[in-house]
C-alpha cells in the first residue's frame, strides 16, 4: 500500500503557509515510520467523515488528537496549533502569545478589514510519538452508526493490511 497524501496547505507562500507546511512535513515524516499509520488515519478520516453527514456522534480518544494531519483530514476538531489569529479574507496568520483559550468572547478585526478566526490549543505531538506509532486509533461512534463504522473499516481495508483501529459504541 502506497499512500499518498495531497493536502494543499496554502496556495501562496506566507507566513501562515510557512507555519503549517513546518508542523505538516514534521508530523510527516515522524508518522511515515510506520507502515500503515497514514493509511489508518485515512481509514479513520472516512469513517468520521460518514458519520458526520449522517449527523452521527464520532470521537477519537488518545494521542491522535494532538496530530495536525489528523485535524486537517476532519478526523478530528480540536486544531493543535499553538493559538493563533486567522483573517480568511487576506489569509493572514498571527500566533498569539498570551493566556487564554480560543473560545475567548472577542474577534479582533485583521488589518483588511475582516474579521479575524481564533483558533490552536497549543498541543505538541513530540511527546506522543511512541503512543501513536505504537498504540491503536480508538474510535467511539454512536450505537447506531457502530456496524457501519464496522463494515467501511472491513470494506475499505480489504488488503488485510494490520491496521490499529479500535472502534466501540458509546453504549458500551
Amino acid at each position: 500500500y502506497e499512500y499518498k497524501f495531497d493536502v494543499d496547505i496554502q496556495e501562496d507562500k506566507n507566513d501562515m503557509s510557512t507555519a503549517y507546511e513546518s508542523r505538516f512535513y514534521d508530523e510527516k515524516r515522524v508518522l511515515e515510520q510506520s507502515s500503515t499509520y497514514l493509511q489508518t488515519l485515512e481509514l479513520v478520516s472516512k469513517i468520521s467523515s460518514e458519520a458526520k453527514k449522517r449527523g452521527e456522534y464520532i470521537v477519537l480518544k488518545g494521542a491522535e488528537c494532538s496530530l495536525f494531519i489528523a485535524y486537517l483530514l476532519g478526523t478530528v476538531d480540536i486544531n493543535p496549533l499553538p493559538m493563533h489569529e486567522y483573517c480568511p479574507n487576506c489569509k493572514r496568520l498571527t500566533f498569539l502569545h498570551r493566556e487564554g483559550t480560543a473560545f475567548d468572547k472577542y474577534t479582533p478585526k485583521c488589518n483588511c478589514g475582516g474579521d479575524m478566526l481564533i483558533d490552536g490549543y497549543d498541543i505538541p505531538f513530540e511527546p506522543n510519538v511512541k503512543r501513536i506509532l505504537h498504540g491503536s486509533i480508538r474510535v467511539y461512534v454512536s450505537e447506531s452508526f457502530f456496524y457501519e463504522a464496522q463494515r467501511i473499516l472491513e470494506s475499505e481495508n480489504s488488503d488485510g493490511a494490520d491496521l490499529k483501529i479500535s472502534i466501540k459504541s458509546d453504549s458500551l
